[in-house]
């Protein structure tokens, strides 16, 4: 596992394939970053991330904002906070630190031009840990040809896991009833599943930006299921923080 950080990594392996699971709109890419950048900061792993719904300097800036715990995700802000000389000796140290790799998925791209690609970084570029968001956005098709390509990306996967001693995690679009969109034999493939919630309509702010996670119906790691704590997100610094107290 993340050895000694377990708790900040939700428990997330090497070795494995995990499932991020929730419904759209509530922060799932939040909490990547959260674990990228837990990731990161670790400083014996390496990191590749696919953020399909954002621009790539964006995804970097979220990065960069946890490394200077304040909100540089757009160059207004960054311009009006005087932060540029910091911004870019950051994502100089990123660079620099040859941990951090950021790639992109064709958003029709060939299963087997998927599984290749995190091949390739796992052995050339001693990748650890991948990070793919949305894992659906990446399949084309009509309902049936999109089940059954996602189920042959995620059995390839699953496989490709344990075979090069890396962790992939994937997050998931939920539909009506909970379950994975396109496709319900994701939960399947998977050997750890994390759903995470939360109260968009409550009347209280911090309730409001506390995203709550919980470890679903597959856990081959160990450790049961059910709620795990929260993270609260920081308008301010644009990052999310552990909540102790938090519970589902």
């Amino acid at each position: 596992g993340i050895s000694g950080l377990d708790d900040k990594m939700l428990g997330i392996h090497k070795g494995a394939l995990t499932m991020i699971l929730a419904p759209t709109g509530l922060g799932k890419t939040q909490v990547f970053r959260y674990l990228e950048y837990q990731c990161y900061k670790q400083g014996k792993y390496s990191l590749a991330f696919c953020h399909a719904e954002e621009v790539e300097l964006t995804s970097l800036l979220g990065l960069v904002s946890y490394e200077l715990q304040t909100n540089v995700i757009r160059k207004d802000l960054i311009e009006e906070k005087n932060l540029e000389k910091e911004v870019k000796e950051t994502l100089k140290k990123f660079g620099d630190s040859e941990r951090l790799y950021q790639f992109k998925i064709a958003l029709d791209a060939d299963v087997d031009d998927i599984v290749e690609e995190v091949r390739f970084l796992a052995t050339a570029m001693g990748v650890d840990f991948f990070f793919i968001e949305p894992i659906q956005d990446f399949i084309s098709g009509d309902t049936s040809t999109k089940e059954n390509k996602l189920t042959d990306l995620v059995n390839k996967l699953k496989r490709l896991a344990p075979e090069l001693n890396v962790g992939i995690l994937f997050i998931a679009h939920a539909n009506e009833d909970g379950e994975a969109k396109y496709c319900k034999s994701l939960t399947q493939s998977v050997a750890y599943e994390i759903f995470i919630d939360r109260d968009l309509e409550s009347e209280d702010q911090e309730t409001r930006n506390t995203t709550f996670i919980s470890v679903g119906r597959k856990n081959r790691t160990g450790g049961g299921s059910g709620p795990a704590g929260g993270l609260l997100f920081d308008l301010d610094s644009y990052t999310l923080a552990p909540v102790e107290s938090a519970n589902v």
